[in-house]
């Protein structure tokens, strides 16, 4: 989900739940709005910018002035241009307390290691079954209340027609 869509289903505080977390895993995006959020996630790096400028003085005594700056400017790891355009295979995983990482991610269905353990289809168990098994069961208690109540019923109208006869 994108951030403003877990703003407007959870609220800013409940989204915070989410946004907080101590491991994000970020993948490919197309949302501008997502793309600057993992872009200052991500941080930034300082970079140093020289500066070279040279200074010509015409003239009969010309003069070559020269001079070197250095001026360092902060720098996103990475913009979210570059988050639009990363690969499908590629995600970044960013952790509290850690540089971000750039990762390639594997298609584990591809890789034999994996492939070696990949279990097959696990079996679903079927619920007309189980209901058939339930219905029986009950169906069972039911005619067994039955013979008991129609045992009852039937020694009562034997009590009444002994009864009448007296």
């Amino acid at each position: 989900m994108l951030p403003s869509q877990l703003y407007d289903v959870y609220g800013r505080d409940g989204a915070k739940v989410f946004i907080n977390a101590k491991v994000r895993i970020a993948y490919t995006q197309n949302d501008e709005e997502t793309c600057q959020l993992i872009e200052s996630m991500v941080g930034t790096k300082t970079m140093a910018i020289k500066h070279r400028s040279r200074n010509i003085s015409g003239g009969f005594s010309s003069s070559v002035e020269r001079s070197e700056s250095t001026h360092y400017v902060a720098r996103p790891l990475m913009l979210a241009q570059e988050i639009r355009w990363m690969k499908e295979d590629k995600a970044l995983i960013i952790m509290q307390g850690c540089p971000a990482i750039y990762a390639k991610k594997i298609a584990w269905y591809k890789q034999k290691p994996f492939k070696d353990r990949m279990m097959g289809a696990m079996p679903i168990p079927s619920i007309i079954d189980e209901a058939y098994q339930i219905m029986e069961k009950n169906k069972e208690i039911i005619n067994a209340k039955m013979i008991t109540f129609n045992r009852v019923e039937q020694t009562e109208n034997d009590e009444e027609d002994l009864d009448n006869v007296i």
